[in-house]
């Protein structure tokens, strides 16, 4: 029903604003054409007609129930029900937050015109800032409202040690949907169609199922956003810009998950179901891509700064956690046996993979070696985080053992048919 009237308040509400707005937009572009005859205006044509389709796709998703009820089996069948799969999203904070954070606090910084540079302590502060909100928002989740996640109806959590414009924040975050528009309930299904499949029964359901994965992203996202909040505050930003500018930094953290926000090639029947469990990989190596390019083309020392921090920031804390295991260096190493193959001996077998083992292994004693490749918290812990946090196999994951004839055939079939093949 709330999926319903959300989509009728859009298109008796919104498309008329939309639409208004649209024509605007598009007549200033004709009197900017008519002012500078040599205006080129291919790139803003192509902008207002991307928000055009995007905001009809919002007032009225055409995903086919079929294509919902596989999204649905395949979020049970990988993650709904694995306490594995919802503990390992909890690495997202120190992965990718705690660099958003130290990166967009450098920003603060200058604008609150404190000095920046190496050692200018962010890391450190927006490590605290998140720790402390990770504790706080932990203490929230009391009995009840676990128990509310896990039959399907959640309670909302309220986080411990808060200040009244804190409590006035975590009120608007639940308005503009930062706090649970998560990657659990759009794969669940229970987001964004409209189809038989979003009933009660369905929902309650799906909930339940979801609660564990559900639980964690919401930790994650009430973390960073109160962290983000309570760091803009202290360099003296009003309440107003602290609540936006942590809503910003929660969404880079831990992206936008909602249809509306899918890229255009992901959002027919086919491709959202092909493409299951992309979305992230999508939203990771955006992430990648820009801060690497704004490191190296940014508009001013400040944003390659930036830039810099969150970029460095991700691949070193992966690095961390995974070792160069969860580094993407397959490239390097398919660049390197490829040459093999076309320049070296083919009586003597080569590996990349293989050689860098090896030197690792002989260079450096047992534990340092482990440490290098598979990562300080996995050697420590002892537990797999390598193969959950790795971002080397964002689009294609290497199989496991050697594989030639039909077996790689195969196997290459399954890689292009997706989770639910």
């Amino acid at each position: 029903t709330m999926t319903r009237l959300a989509h009728q308040i859009s298109t008796l509400e919104g498309l008329p604003v939309m639409e208004a707005t649209l024509r605007a937009m598009k007549q200033a572009l004709k009197e900017g054409v008519r002012e500078r005859p040599g205006l080129d205006t291919t790139r803003e044509d192509t902008l207002l007609e991307e928000v055009k389709r995007r905001h009809e796709w919002i007032a009225n998703p055409t995903n086919a129930a079929w294509t919902n009820a596989a999204a649905a089996l395949g979020f049970v069948f990988y993650l709904g029900v694995s306490p594995a799969a919802a503990l390992v999203n909890l690495t997202q904070l120190p992965i990718v937050a705690l660099p958003v954070l130290a990166g967009r606090l450098r920003g603060w910084n200058q604008i609150a015109g404190r000095p920046g540079g190496a050692e200018d302590g962010t890391w450190g502060e927006a490590g605290r800032a998140l720790s402390t909100a990770f504790a706080d928002v932990a203490r929230g989740f009391k009995p009840g409202v676990i128990r509310g996640f896990v039959t399907g109806r959640p309670l909302p959590s309220e986080a411990a040690n808060l200040s009244e414009e804190e409590r006035a924040a975590f009120a608007t975050w639940d308005e503009t949907g930062a706090r649970d528009r998560t990657q659990a309930h759009n794969l669940a299904g229970i987001g964004d169609a409209d189809s038989w499949l979003n009933g009660p029964t369905f929902n309650r359901v799906m909930s339940a199922i979801a609660s564990l994965f559900h639980l964690a992203e919401v930790v994650n996202r009430d973390a960073t956003l109160l962290a983000g909040y309570r760091l803009a505050r202290s360099r003296g930003m009003s309440h107003e810009v602290a609540v936006h500018l942590a809503e910003a930094a929660t969404w880079e953290a831990h992206y936008d998950y909602s249809n509306a926000n899918r890229a255009r090639f992901m959002q027919g029947d086919v491709a959202k179901v092909l493409l299951m469990f992309k979305n992230f990989a999508q939203h990771t190596l955006y992430f990648l891509g820009r801060n690497l390019y704004l490191w190296a083309k940014g508009e001013d020392a400040a944003t390659q700064r930036e830039a810099r921090t969150k970029f460095a920031g991700m691949v070193g804390m992966t690095a961390l956690f995974a070792g160069t295991a969860g580094l993407p260096l397959g490239g390097a190493f398919v660049i390197a046996n490829l040459v093999q193959a076309l320049f070296g001996d083919d009586d003597e077998p080569w590996d990349a993979e293989t050689e860098w083992r090896a030197l690792l292994a002989q260079t450096f004693p047992g534990v340092v070696a482990d440490v290098i490749e598979r990562g300080a918290v996995n050697t420590a812990t002892g537990l797999d985080f390598s193969s959950r946090v790795s971002i080397s196999d964002l689009l294609w994951r290497t199989p496991d053992r050697d594989l030639d004839g039909a077996g790689l055939f195969q196997y290459l079939v399954e890689q292009m048919l997706g989770p639910i093949g």
